[in-house]
C-alpha cells in the first residue's frame, strides 16, 4: 500500500486551507464598510423580531463561524460600534462574545448577535450588537442596545 509523503500531505492541507480562506473572505465583505467607518446602517435599539434559530448543518453556520472568528480577532470593531450608542450606564464594557445566530425563514437572511457585560453594572447588564444580513450576505443594519439587568 502506498502512503503519501507527509510533506505533500501537509502542503496539500495548507493549500486547501488557503483556498478556503480566500473564498471565505468574500463571505465577510459586509464587514469592510464598517471597518472603513461607514456607520450609516447603525441603529440604536433591538433588531426587529421574526427570526428563528439557525438549523444545524445549514450553510449559514459557516458564515456564523467566520464572523465569530473575525470578531474574536478584531474586537475593537465591536467596541467601536457599541460606543456609538448613547447610554446612561457609566460602567466599562468587558469583552464581546457571540451569543447566538438566528435566521429569517422567509427571506433567508441571518442575524448575528454579540454581547459584552458591563464590568460594574448599575442599570444594565451589558451591551448587545446585532448584525442583520440579507439573503445575499449583505449588511442590512447593525443594531446596538443596552440589555437591562433583569433580562
Amino acid at each position: 500500500m502506498h502512503r503519501p509523503n507527509a510533506r505533500w500531505t501537509a502542503l496539500a492541507a495548507l493549500l486547501l486551507a488557503a483556498a478556503c480562506a480566500a473564498g471565505c473572505k468574500g463571505d465577510l465583505d459586509w464587514v469592510k464598510e464598517l471597518e472603513a467607518g461607514d456607520c450609516t446602517k447603525v441603529r440604536f435599539g433591538r433588531a426587529p423580531g421574526g427570526m428563528q434559530p439557525l438549523d444545524a448543518g445549514s450553510d449559514r453556520e459557516r458564515q456564523v463561524a467566520l464572523a465569530t472568528a473575525y470578531f474574536n480577532e478584531n474586537p475593537q470593531l465591536l467596541q467601536a460600534l457599541a460606543g456609538k450608542c448613547p447610554s446612561i450606564e457609566a460602567s466599562m464594557l468587558g469583552y464581546f462574545r457571540m451569543t447566538g445566530a438566528m435566521c429569517d425563514p422567509a427571506g433567508g437572511g441571518v442575524m448575528l448577535q454579540f454581547f459584552a457585560e458591563y464590568l460594574q453594572p448599575r442599570l444594565f447588564a451589558g451591551r448587545r450588537v446585532q448584525f442583520v444580513l440579507d439573503a445575499d450576505s449583505g449588511l442590512e443594519a447593525v443594531y446596538v442596545s443596552d440589555v437591562p439587568l433583569e433580562q
